[in-house]
């Protein structure tokens, strides 16, 4: 037991963590991300909401200086996902049984484009 101890307390010193692989990042994996495009002009304010069984939440949305908006979500959550897009103007985009598979460092990240039409 000692000796384990000794030895993975070397590993960590030395920067290495045995039950994590050496070449993951520490940044968070977001399980979807989605690009939001319009055949005109991208609203100011976009937002969406991912969902699986009783778990729901906002989609992190950022708009770029060139004027693209990007949702993301479902952090270091595999799954399968229901999500919808809003923007004021624009009817409801949605997907459903969007599967995120794991993978050794975090999920695998699924991307989409969500194509928003006029209402």
């Amino acid at each position: 037991m000692r000796l384990l101890l000794v030895c993975s307390s070397a590993l960590l010193i030395a920067g290495c963590d045995p039950f994590f692989p050496s070449d993951c990042t520490v940044e968070e994996t977001p399980a979807v991300k989605v690009t939001v495009r319009t055949d005109g002009v991208l609203p100011d304010s976009v937002s969406g909401v991912l969902s699986e069984g009783t778990h729901a939440e906002a989609l992190d949305s950022y708009r770029s200086s060139a004027g693209t908006h990007t949702l993301t979500g479902g952090y270091e959550r595999p799954g399968t996902y229901s999500l919808r897009v809003e923007a004021a103007g624009y009817r409801t985009w949605s997907r459903d049984g969007v599967r995120v598979r794991g993978g050794d460092c975090g999920p695998q990240t699924v991307r989409l484009t969500a194509e928003l039409d006029p209402e």
